[in-house]
């Protein structure tokens, strides 16, 4: 997977969580490349395990193999490891098991990603003695940093986020959703139930896609941004479909409000 492709992935979530619960993103983000070996790991293929957290009891899990470090040593041997429907699930667990677990708490508030990796290692979150090193490498190579004084808000996702409350569609734990601009776990899980729309759809979810494709330069014709999806928004849908390279189907589906979102 292309790089970048990947950090764009887990980003949302890593953000999230730094903003609600104060964990550094740029630690969340490399451990994520570190553990899952840019998200080509077997674990990660198999089990959707970004982290690399052992089962600990939770239902779910698959037996892998893993290197393990002893006095200094390196070993393989076998061990459980979580399995999760998707990263956003990963993204959330890894969340949940820091702040669930007391060694951990020392990581709230750390605003110097090197002394956050250094703690992590410190706390016992991995065996390998060159983990924090390792950790802080990746995230200068790939300034992630950055991601630490980026609140990343996006407005379109904020208004989705209204929309989602308004039409009392809420998250995988039936919670309504925080409007706060970002695309974490929450969001994502909330987003994936919106109906697929086209021509012939009616509502208020019908005004968000018209309004959206209005604000990004396509026209749904003179009554603009009515919930009435006719002719004019199914061209506008398709013309705003073949620009960004999508199937031009007219069809409002995952892949176009995922384009819509951007």
């Amino acid at each position: 997977m292309d790089k970048q492709v990947f950090i764009n992935e887990v980003k949302g979530g890593a953000v999230a969580a730094m903003n609600k619960y104060g964990i550094l993103a740029s630690l969340t983000i490399a451990q994520a490349i570190l553990e899952s070996g840019w998200g080509e790991s077997e674990l990660t293929k198999v089990a959707n395990n970004l982290f690399g957290i052992k089962r600990w009891g939770y239902p779910d899990f698959v037996e892998m193999p893993t290197t393990e470090y002893r006095n200094g040593q390196a070993a393989q041997e076998n061990a459980e490891f979580r399995k999760y429907p998707s990263w956003d699930y990963s993204i959330a667990d890894h969340t949940a098991f820091l702040l669930q677990n007391d060694r951990y708490k020392n990581l709230i508030g750390i605003k110097d990603y090197k002394e956050a990796c250094t703690l992590i290692q410190q706390d016992g979150y991995a065996t390998d003695p060159s983990y924090s090193n390792l950790l802080i490498q990746i995230i200068e190579e790939n300034e992630l940093q950055k991601y630490d004084s980026n609140v990343l808000t996006n407005p379109a996702i904020e208004s989705v986020q209204n929309l989602c409350n308004s039409l009392g569609i809420r998250d995988s734990d039936g919670r309504a959703l925080a409007v706060d601009g970002l695309l974490g776990p929450c969001t994502t899980s909330a987003i994936s139930k919106l109906p697929i729309l086209q021509r012939g759809s009616k509502g208020e979810f019908v005004k968000w896609v018209q309004q959206r494709l209005i604000d990004l330069g396509f026209s749904c014709g003179t009554y603009g941004a009515d919930g009435d999806f006719g002719y004019c928004t199914l061209t506008a849908v398709q013309n705003f479909q073949s620009k960004n390279g999508l199937r031009a189907d007219g069809i409002a589906g995952p892949l176009t409000l995922s384009a819509l979102l951007k």
